[in-house]
């Protein structure tokens, strides 16, 4: 029987995050591809921003944006994302969409642009590939954003959990 003063689990259900990734390409869907699987204990798999989201119950990858209309319609079919869910604009994707949680795997040169403009319309969490932009003032100017709006921000934080990673860590401390 129930004790009266603990409250049922369905009322702390984990929330789903709606995710969404700008940069289509090897480290924003592919990558993961290329690890043979004799390989992945070194390389554990999921690698790339949308099979991390694509494992983890709590996120849902909802869209995703590229330059590249063919880049981004494979990745629309790999990780099933309908075409009108697919935008050439990232901002058209950030204002339509409205994600929780934004990937940056974009080129350097885009990525602060990207992240100011995530931050100033309501993204609460974000995920960036390093480099983290094109210059120091870019990156100091997008840590101030996120920090002044209470925006999580995360640059390539994936390999943090890495064994071999961590045995070089070790190593040099």
């Amino acid at each position: 029987e129930r004790m009266p003063h603990v409250p049922r689990m369905e009322k702390f259900a984990l929330q789903k995050y709606r995710t969404a990734l700008i940069g289509c390409s090897r480290i924003g869907g592919f990558i993961d591809n290329e690890i043979p699987p004799s390989e992945q204990i070194a390389y554990p798999l999921p690698y790339s921003h949308a099979a991390c989201y694509e494992a983890c119950e709590r996120t849902d990858l909802v869209a995703c944006s590229d330059l590249r209309q063919d880049i981004m319609a494979e990745f629309g079919r790999r990780y099933r994302i309908p075409e009108q869910r697919q935008y050439a604009d990232f901002r058209e994707l950030i204002d339509r969409e409205k994600p929780d949680i934004l990937s940056a795997a974009t080129q350097p040169e885009e990525r602060a642009e990207i992240i100011i403009y995530a931050v100033e319309n309501g993204v609460k969490a974000i995920w960036a590939e390093k480099p983290m932009s094109f210059s120091l003032e870019e990156a100091d100017t997008m840590v101030r954003v996120c920090r002044d709006e209470g925006v999580q921000l995360a640059i390539n934080c994936s390999r943090r959990w890495n064994p071999l990673f961590n045995e070089a860590k070790s190593m040099i401390d």
